[in-house]
């Protein structure tokens, strides 16, 4: 087979994947129309999109791909709207009468930006995913439960369009396991604590040169197109004065491989967690932990005690004695630093559920 052959069929599969995994998630409307749209003149689209490839794949420029990335843009969802006057004075009101016209977004920082670009891009970036990030994701350990890959290689006919496990099996998963086991630690007349975290922002907090991720020389090119994605989309943002500053190599929400490059990033603070405490239960949903701790010490007597738990369970006492470990910022938060790179979580979201032994009546909800 003609190696342009190969690629186009390579292609054709990383759309299929695509196609699938956007239609049996939770997408938008706007995305699943384009895909249709697309599929007028398919074989021609995929045909062209190969040619220009294997320019960049011989080390030629393409203009087409060039543009591709160029015409690059965002989309936003709120995070939270303006606090209206009701809301001012305490509690919560809820109507289905709207007595507003617009609703305003509270501040910038509480928007989600998702990237917005051709479908071509997405088939690449698919491609990358069934060429680059399987490897990333085989690294994994089996305490990263969102977006793994199923065995591309052992893939039937019958599930060839298959890319990421459905995430309400391993979301349900990550709780059940988790739940299950302080359960059977309680039943057993121990005492069981769950803590429950999540990083502020996690997907602008990132900061990943993908350059040097190792790379097989024969799919650098194909690394080097993300690269470009990911820097024509953080311009962008910039430009907008959505990103915090100093600028960072974030990841764009809303591409496949941005799914394998999120489980990647904390691969290695969940080496440090599981190495440091040997918890009961370690689990993560990207940006999610759900940590299970079997006859923990806790002084629940102390208006501290969320705060001196995660102190002492969780903090490393000497800076840079590993290259991901998490240590107090003040009071109400703590930072997470990944090669001197800084991403917070705050103690006001963290949920600590503490089941003492003498207490038979439990009731484990997260």
């Amino acid at each position: 087979m003609m190696s342009s052959d190969k690629l186009i069929l390579e292609l054709t599969d990383s759309y299929l994947k695509f196609k699938s995994y956007v239609y049996h998630e939770n997408f938008s409307v706007g995305l699943k129309k384009e895909l249709a749209m697309f599929e007028i003149g398919f074989n021609r689209k995929i045909k062209k999109l190969s040619i220009e490839l294997q320019k960049t794949k011989d080390g030629n420029n393409s203009t087409f791909i060039k543009n591709l990335i160029e015409k690059i843009s965002f989309s936003v969802l709120p995070k939270s709207f303006a606090t209206q006057e009701y809301e001012l004075s305490g509690g919560s009101f809820y109507s289905n009468k709207n007595n507003y016209t617009n609703y305003e977004i509270d501040d910038i920082k509480k928007i989600i930006p998702f990237i917005n670009c051709e479908i071509e891009l997405h088939i690449i970036a698919t491609l990358w995913v069934i060429k680059i990030g399987v490897k990333l994701d085989k690294e994994l350990h089996n305490t990263c439960y969102a977006n793994r890959l199923y065995d591309l290689k052992k893939a039937t006919q019958k599930d060839r369009l298959k890319l990421f496990k459905r995430y309400y099996y391993n979301y349900n998963n990550w709780r059940d396991t988790a739940i299950k086991t302080a359960r059977k630690i309680h039943a057993d007349n121990n005492n069981v604590a769950i803590l429950s975290l999540d990083i502020q922002n996690y997907y602008h907090s990132i900061d990943l040169n993908l350059s040097k991720l190792y790379v097989n020389k024969n799919l650098k090119w194909l690394n080097q197109i993300l690269i470009d994605v990911h820097s024509s989309y953080i311009d962008i943002l910039s430009n907008h004065n959505i990103l915090e500053k100093p600028k960072k190599n974030i990841i764009p929400i809303g591409l496949t491989s941005s799914n394998i490059l999120a489980n990647f990033y904390l691969k290695r603070l969940d080496q440090t967690i599981t190495q440091k405490t040997r918890p009961a239960f370690y689990g993560r949903y990207v940006d999610d932990f759900i940590i299970v701790y079997k006859n923990p010490i806790i002084n629940d007597n102390s208006k501290d005690v969320v705060f001196n738990f995660i102190n002492e369970n969780l903090s490393s006492k000497t800076k840079n004695i590993e290259n991901a470990y998490i240590q107090p910022d003040g009071r109400t938060s703590f930072k997470i630093i990944i090669d001197k790179n800084e991403m917070k979580f705050q103690l006001k979201k963290v949920k600590l559920y503490y089941f003492v032994s003498s207490s038979n009546k439990c009731n484990f909800l997260l």
